[in-house]
């Protein structure tokens, strides 16, 4: 017995604690070194190196919940199942620039790109009337076989932006329309972009109080899209462009190519 003692004291004290490895990159796959990754189990940390990665050392095994962020960047949160002994489990940060200004940003070629308000136009009759815009972003999106996502920055809450019914159109060039009027049916020139259907997507908040995301139901295809506020685009009231408040009567279009 006292021959096995020291032995068995020497494999414990060889045994490697709970460990969990990983790398921080932001949503583009650029390494973002110098990023700060926080357990839940006794707030240990961890830094990422130059390419990214880290390697933490836990107390215990089990669950644990782990938090990434770095300056500049919106957190994010991990959930991983950490064994006893064993090679360590991988957990992979994928972080958003925190954008600068608030509206809308999509994924562009390696950065975020701001999709600019462009103001909502009307065209005619006493009986209906029209929505467009006319003129759409010159810094397309490009095209993936994945879920489009986008950011929303906005000083409302998560159930203020529920109210403002925010909606996504593939949109069409409209350029002569036929509208009823006075004396029958009149045909119009109209030369912008209106609703063609509706883009399904969720609305999602992340560990910043003021920012979302927008995730489509499935890739978008290659065309041009608009976000808006309490169907500005699709009411066909007569004068009703007139009766939103001034910073409701834009949209936010794009392109996808």
């Amino acid at each position: 017995m006292r021959v096995f003692l020291p032995i068995l004291l020497l494999l414990a004290a060889c045994s490697e604690p709970p460990r969990v490895q990983g790398t921080v990159r932001d949503v583009f796959g650029k390494p973002i070194p110098g990023a700060t990754v926080l357990s839940d189990q006794e707030y240990v940390r961890a830094t990422t190196d130059a390419r990214g990665r880290f390697l933490m050392e836990l107390p215990r095994s089990g669950p644990v919940r782990l938090m990434a962020g770095a300056q500049g960047y919106i957190k994010d949160v991990l959930s991983v199942e950490v064994p006893a002994d064993g090679d360590p489990p991988s957990a992979e940060f994928r972080l958003w620039v925190l954008p600068e200004a608030y509206g809308f940003f999509g994924q562009g070629h390696g950065s975020l790109v701001r999709l600019e308000a462009a103001r909502v136009e009307a065209v005619g009759s006493d009986f209906r009337e029209i929505h467009g815009v006319r003129e759409l972003t010159h810094n397309p999106l490009p095209a993936s076989r994945a879920p489009t996502q986008f950011l929303f920055h906005s000083s409302r809450s998560e159930a203020e932006l529920r109210q403002m019914e925010i909606r996504l159109h593939r949109l069409r060039y409209l350029e002569r329309t036929t509208l009823p009027g006075p004396l029958g049916d009149q045909e119009i020139a109209t030369g912008f972009w209106v609703p063609d259907r509706d883009v399904p997507f969720t609305l999602q908040g992340l560990q910043a109080d003021d920012v979302f995301r927008v995730v489509t139901e499935g890739p978008l295809e290659k065309g041009s899209y608009a976000f808006e506020f309490q169907g500005v685009l699709c009411d066909t009231e007569p004068g009703s462009l007139a009766r939103y408040p001034s910073e409701m009567q834009v949209v936010y279009p794009f392109e996808v190519k």
